[in-house]
């Protein structure tokens, strides 16, 4: 598949505007103290938002993964009080723990974005090849059976 043109993108972006009269605006969020990886996190939260036509008008990074998210200046200063004053649609981040390792925490903040016609995107990690589980606690464990798999009805 050929690469878009800046210019290419731009009139896919302006059609799509024009035809749909809407345009999904995003914000960009990760929460890092690596000025590395956060840089490449960006970039690639930033392709995956164009790769679908997504306007960008806000990123932001905290940078004490170990805040509780309502601790985090960036997230109670500017990510929340966008989305009440509905700024934007959606909110990109590049794994879900940039929120909360809690996976209730987690869908508790979709709930709140949904309320507010939003939602929430995980993109992945640039360089990940499989995902890592949401939690140690979600895990599999080695011992225990895939759930996953439907299991074949006994030959007789």
């Amino acid at each position: 598949m050929a690469k878009r043109t800046e210019e290419q993108q731009g009139r896919r972006r302006d059609i799509a505007d024009a035809s749909s009269g809407y345009r999904t605006e995003v914000i960009l969020y990760q929460v890092t103290h690596n000025a590395a990886e956060a840089a490449m996190n960006q970039e690639f939260m930033r392709r995956y938002a164009h790769g679908r036509d997504w306007h960008v008008v806000a990123s932001f990074i905290d940078t004490d993964p170990a805040a509780v998210v309502e601790q985090r200046p960036q997230w109670v200063k500017n990510v929340l009080p966008a989305f009440e004053r509905s700024e934007a649609s959606g909110l990109l981040l590049p794994l879900h723990d940039h929120i909360d390792v809690r996976h209730s925490r987690v869908e508790a903040m979709r709930g709140w974005l949904s309320d507010r016609g939003a939602f929430l995107v995980e993109t992945g990690l640039p360089n990940e090849v499989e995902r890592p589980p949401p939690c140690p606690a979600c895990a599999p464990s080695p011992a225990s059976p895939r759930t996953d798999v439907p299991s074949r009805p006994a030959v007789s």
